[in-house]
């Protein structure tokens, strides 16, 4: 079979893939809370995402975990996105003392298999179990309890697909922010985190994430993408010195150093040569191009041999070639 033969089997598969829709985990008891948050470090294959405030900053995080072992995480705070082994540190550190909503999402076999190759820069090295971040869980759901048993009514359960109804691919980053996205789902707080220590607690939320409006979610976007360019642009090249910037010259970060070269080769390896040339190590590069994918600018695609690879998108490549014309 020669390349191109195996690159249009691999079109045709990733035309079959059928998304992930998950299981959500909810609970109508303190005796199921009890033994769902038993299950999950035993046999439950699945995800947890959660979401809230640090210092009146938003943090999304999530874990991927395949039978009591976390196999990938993220962690995202302050428009920073950090991956595996990192994540799983700013997860045990940043969430001490926070508050914010856990939802579950339980996957069969198969899933699990799409989930992990279509995430693989949250990968860790080597599974760690979940109970080495420390957290102590305890219910505090007796209020809770009350509301739901006077409303009379079960909760519709949300569904991955529809947080996230656009994307091509079954995305962590993107799913840790659902919470921010969906209304009219169960949420439980995550309570005071004091890792290593009895006292840790997960608390259950009251009532149900309330309605936001649109501007309320575009000003939202809008600021977590002011951060990352205001984080970016600060960036220092050792390499080179510092040149000044003429008035109304637009800034180049490295971020948009690497989608210029991806503009301009249509595709790239993330090797040593693109380190160097960018001045990063080659986590730091696939980070930016898992940016540049969520904002549809790109793809990232990992070869079964080989170094990961940034390709343009169809319609992005279209574009230059009109702007150039």
């Amino acid at each position: 079979m020669g390349l191109l033969d195996r690159v249009r089997k691999q079109r045709e598969m990733e035309k079959e893939k059928v998304p992930p829709k998950g299981k959500p985990v909810t609970v109508k008891s303190k005796e199921e809370f009890l033994e769902t948050c038993r299950g999950l470090t035993r046999d439950f294959r699945g995800s947890m995402f959660l979401s809230g405030d640090i210092d009146g900053e938003r943090y999304f995080a999530s874990l991927l975990i395949d039978r009591g072992d976390i196999v990938g995480s993220t962690f995202e705070f302050r428009g920073l996105i950090t991956f595996r082994e990192q994540a799983i540190d700013k997860i045990k550190s940043k969430l001490k003392g926070s508050s914010g909503i856990l939802n579950i999402f339980e996957f069969d076999e198969e899933d699990m298999k799409l989930i992990r190759e279509e995430n693989k820069s949250a990968l860790l090295k080597n599974p760690v179990p979940l109970s080495s971040l420390g957290m102590k869980i305890k219910p505090l759901m007796e209020k809770w309890e009350r509301e739901r048993e006077a409303r009379k009514e079960g909760i519709k359960p949300i569904k991955i697909p529809e947080i996230f109804k656009v994307k091509k691919k079954f995305s962590l980053i993107e799913l840790a922010r659902g919470s921010d996205k969906i209304k009219d789902i169960e949420r439980m707080e995550l309570g005071k985190m004091d890792i290593g220590e009895i006292e840790n607690l997960l608390k259950a939320m009251e009532g149900r994430v309330g309605d936001r409006k649109l501007e309320e979610l575009r000003r939202i976007k809008e600021e977590r993408e002011r951060k990352i360019a205001e984080r970016l642009a600060k960036i220092k090249r050792k390499e080179l010195p510092r040149k000044a910037i003429k008035e109304g010259e637009k800034v180049k970060t490295p971020i948009d150093r690497l989608y210029s070269l991806v503009k301009k080769y249509k595709r790239i390896k993330i090797d040593d040569r693109l380190a160097h040339t960018l001045g990063v190590n080659k986590t730091q590069i696939e980070e930016w191009a898992v940016i540049l994918e969520e904002h549809d600018l790109i793809e990232l695609h990992y070869p079964t041999i080989g170094e990961p690879e940034i390709r343009i998108v169809k319609g992005e490549t279209e574009k230059n070639e009109t702007e150039k014309s």
